[in-house]
């Protein structure tokens, strides 16, 4: 199976024409490889024109996303942005957790669960970011904080539950600072996730990413993985010739 790749562009570009010539590009990359799956994550005020431009390419591998939802559907929660409104926007995925929003607004399990649910009841298909925050080394792993963060996150699932659903493995300490977690860390911590996951009865059901310094030096490695579904992928997915390449080896050698 091909991997999946989701391209967070975090608050860049800066500008609206720069935003467009980059999406252009995407563009192009997703019409020249139809069997690779690409969903892009903008800014929220960018979420209109991509979607504008979106529906011109007809592309069935290309799809937008946002990078968080609110809590709530709708009401007085001034600089929120619901689940609804990201639906008629054209997005399709949401990026719940990721630690930059967790760290940034000190979200609880608790409230990340509400917006999972809220991402559920709203038709968006979520990508919930689990990462250990305590412990920032490259060879400890928190599984007591892993596990919480997933059993916390996935309660009060609906009774028919049968979304598409990811699960996006990020170690805090890779994110953004060109290390990548092993290879061997990556496929245990798959592992437990998906062992956690099977205590819910929902192994089979949700996918697994991984995030975390991912470009067209470290997929190279990270391409071998068995146990993982697609990357989440940041700076690299803001240069064509980065995204580009990585496409290129998930093509080829998956």
């Amino acid at each position: 199976m091909l991997k999946k790749l989701f391209f967070n562009w975090k608050m860049n570009p800066v500008s609206l024409q720069e935003t467009r010539n980059l999406f252009s590009q995407v563009i192009l990359a997703a019409n020249n490889q139809p069997t690779v799956d690409l969903v892009v994550f903008p800014p929220y005020v960018y979420l209109s024109e991509l979607s504008q431009q979106l529906q011109t390419t007809r592309l069935a591998n290309l799809s937008i996303g946002a990078q968080d939802i609110a809590s709530q559907a709708f009401g007085a929660y001034t600089s929120q942005i619901s689940g609804p409104m990201l639906k008629d926007f054209g997005c399709q995925y949401v990026l719940i957790g990721h630690s930059e929003t967790r760290e940034a607004y000190k979200l609880s399990n608790q409230q990340i669960n509400q917006k999972l649910l809220q991402s559920l009841e709203s038709g968006l298909i979520p990508i919930l970011c689990v990462g250990h925050q305590t412990d920032k080394t490259i060879t400890e792993i928190n599984y007591p904080e892993l596990a919480e963060q997933v059993t916390v996150a996935l309660q009060n699932l609906p009774t028919e539950f049968k979304t598409e659903f990811y699960l996006a493995y990020e170690p805090v300490w890779a994110i953004g600072t060109g290390k990548t977690a092993t290879n061997q860390i990556i496929e245990e911590v798959s592992q437990f996730l998906k062992q956690e996951l099977a205590k819910l009865s929902l192994a089979n059901q949700v996918g697994i990413l991984y995030g975390g310094s991912v470009d067209d030096v470290s997929i190279q490695e990270l391409v071998k993985l068995r146990q993982v579904d697609g990357f989440l992928i940041g700076g690299a997915s803001l240069k064509p010739e980065k995204f580009n390449k990585i496409i290129e080896i998930v093509t080829t050698q998956t």
